[in-house]
């Protein structure tokens, strides 16, 4: 059964939405430095007071969608009915965020903006970690252990996610020439036959 949304709630979503929008608009076309939080209020007609209620910063603001990549994620991996094992859960994010990079030039503008603007190097690489500690946890989940004393799967998600970041960076340094799905998956599919026996790792023998 569908859960029925309130007119609240639906207000809610979509001044963020708008919010998020025009400050993407604006930090592609000025630069993030040079776009202030009067700006975006301003063409929101909504106060800054209004907008600190959807976004804590301006750092929050530019990095919105990933964050709420992020939250889907986690819920996801800690979904108690979920039937998709962790890696699979990861893959299709991997892939989904390859399609929108592909078909939506917008997205991929921004996307392109976040990893080269130098003052959201803090705030992606938090995010980064985020979906690390996140994918983590399922896998640990997966196999049974605890998460905490789980140094496989810890090293494991930090391979994926970071070797997902350098694929999208390679990728985008030589001006999209590879299949970038092809590439992604291939960084996946990689890792996990190096690393696929859990059981006879010297990190799960080490963690112990």
């Amino acid at each position: 059964m569908t859960k029925k949304v309130s007119l609240r709630e639906q207000k809610k979503t979509e001044t963020r939405a708008n919010l998020t929008k025009v400050a993407r608009q604006l930090f592609l076309a000025q630069g993030y430095t040079k776009t202030t939080l009067e700006q975006i209020c301003a063409r929101n007609m909504i106060s800054i007071r209004t907008l600190l209620r959807h976004f804590d910063s301006k750092e929050e603001l530019a990095i919105a969608h990933l964050r709420s990549a992020l939250i889907a994620f986690r819920e996801n991996i800690h979904d108690e009915n979920r039937n998709l094992r962790a890696m699979r859960i990861w893959r299709n994010v991997v892939l989904d965020g390859a399609s929108n990079i592909l078909t939506d030039p917008a997205f991929r503008n921004y996307f392109v903006f976040l990893t080269e603007e130098k003052e959201l190097a803090g705030p992606l690489a938090a995010i980064l970690t985020e979906f690390s500690h996140t994918l983590s946890a399922g896998l640990s989940i997966d196999a049974g252990v605890n998460p905490e004393e789980d140094l496989y799967g810890q090293v494991l998600a930090a391979m994926l996610v970071h070797g997902n970041q350098a694929a999208l960076s390679y990728w985008m340094s030589n001006s999209g020439r590879q299949d970038l799905m092809d590439l992604l998956l291939e960084t996946i599919d990689t890792i996990q036959e190096n690393y696929s026996d859990r059981k006879g790792s010297r990190l799960t023998k080490l963690a112990f």
